[in-house]
């Protein structure tokens, strides 16, 4: 008992301190939800006014887009059964794997046609480079 009257102040304070620490130690979730919806901005409707000749601009690269991609240069590389068509692409690919490479079906054959040059030049210039490899390859003119 002396023990505790000597020491009294200093059990109050670990008392008082610890009892204060469990009284906050939880709080209430639902309520911090609320609190941080307070916070948060509302959402809102965004509105973009610009000129309609940004529409007719847009519209119209979209149409020189598609009419473009219908004219340039393709190089076949293949012409014959499917397997022969899916390994010679595979190998194409591993070696020029940034040019286009697509198989197509005219039957009896599958095509595997590669490249798409704007210019006759340009494509010429690839082709030779690809006769190298691919002996039966020729030109496509749109």
């Amino acid at each position: 008992m002396t023990v505790f009257k000597k020491n009294r102040k200093q059990l109050i304070v670990f008392i008082v301190l610890f009892s204060s620490g469990l009284a906050f130690s939880q709080t209430d979730s639902l309520n911090l939800n609320y609190n941080r919806k307070m916070f948060d901005p509302p959402e809102g409707i965004v509105t973009i006014d610009h000129d309609p000749k940004i529409d007719a601009l847009l519209q119209a690269k979209i149409k020189f887009n598609k009419s473009d991609n219908e004219n340039y240069y393709r190089i076949q590389i293949y012409n014959g059964p499917l397997a022969g068509a899916e390994r010679t692409k595979e190998e194409f690919k591993k070696q020029y794997y940034d040019w286009s490479c697509d198989i197509s079906f005219e039957s009896p054959n599958y095509k595997v046609r590669v490249g798409k040059f704007k210019t006759r030049l340009e494509a010429d210039k690839n082709l030779l480079e690809m006769r190298k490899k691919y002996s039966n390859a020729f030109l496509l003119i749109p």
